[in-house]
């Protein structure tokens, strides 16, 4: 094993995850290395464990810190993607002391083996490693204007969920500790021997709020689909030849709801908007029927052709 694995420790770890969008966020991390031994170190060796997008590392000060993959990567305990993070001259970690490096990456989207389990949802699986003696935090914060929800438990070595008695146990311990504020979700945990495996399911939700407007539109739409044909039936037969009413009021209808249509595409967060995907389908395509019915029914009232 490197000496320089050997003489540093991680202390502290904390995390941050931003979405930007609903699959795509920056993670930050702040992890405390200590210094154990008794010489100055310019290498840390860091086991990143997965590939990280656009890596940025930097140092307590905001410099940026060089970084290689390590020769040892791949290699017995470690990752492939083992490195090398290269402290400046004159600023090494001194012996028994502490530096906080923080690591900035970008993540386009998540792919996970359990997406059949949240179904019509958008969602992003963190697994976090318990380690003994390691303080760890989590902040995740969810894109703006929508809601979101957190579902965390524990697996074990084997990738198996730990029982409901466990996990209260680990809770009651202070082992786990988590609330919500805000667009906000925040955690703490601590570890033990048997190093298990934190799991957070984040997942945004639908704004209750964009729901209502989804509806009223809705309303507005089949309201307005009965109410077209009976306005044209009455001028019909009262021998209206004026029908310029009903071409404008279509149009403005179609239009609103192809603008709610729009933002159906939040379908895919929560599947009871699935339903709503059909009607407004349905609803334009009735409109547009009358809207051509009205025009060729003004042409003949008018006595020219269609």
């Amino acid at each position: 094993m490197a000496e320089e694995y050997v003489k540093t420790k991680i202390e502290r770890v904390r995390y941050l995850f931003k979405f930007e969008t609903l699959s795509s966020y920056t993670a930050i991390s702040e992890i405390t290395f200590a210094n154990e031994g008794c010489e100055y170190i310019n290498i840390i060796k860091y086991d990143l464990g997965e590939y990280k997008p656009l890596l940025k590392i930097t140092d307590t000060n905001g410099e940026t810190l060089e970084f290689a993959r390590a020769q040892e990567a791949g290699q017995g305990e470690y990752s492939g993607y083992l490195i090398n993070i290269y402290l400046p001259e004159g600023r090494e970690l001194q012996p028994h002391c502490r530096r906080t490096i923080t690591f900035q990456s970008y993540s386009l989207s998540s792919e996970s083996s359990e997406e059949s389990n949240y179904k019509n949802a958008k969602y992003v699986v963190f697994h976090f490693e318990m380690v003994d003696e390691v303080n760890s935090y989590v902040i995740i914060e969810a894109a703006e204007h929508f809601d979101s929800s957190d579902v965390v438990d524990v697996v074990d070595q084997n990738g198996e969920g730990i029982d409901e008695r466990e996990l209260v146990r680990l809770v009651e311990e202070g082992k786990i500790v988590g609330h919500s504020g805000g667009s906000r979700t925040y955690l703490s945990f601590k570890g033990d021997d048997a190093r298990r495996i934190l799991r957070i399911t984040h997942r945004h939700d639908v704004p209750k709020r964009l729901l209502n407007w989804i509806r009223v539109g809705l309303g507005f739409g089949v309201v307005s689909a009965l109410l077209i044909p009976a306005g044209l039936l009455y001028s019909l037969g009262n021998g209206v030849a004026g029908l310029n009413v009903f071409v404008t009021y279509p149009v403005f209808v179609i239009t609103t709801l192809i603008v709610i249509k729009g933002w159906l595409f939040l379908k895919d967060l929560d599947s009871q908007l699935e339903r709503y995907n059909a009607a407004y389908i349905v609803l334009v395509a009735l409109l547009i029927i009358e809207l051509v019915s009205i025009f060729v029914v003004s042409c003949l009232m008018n006595g020219t052709g269609p």
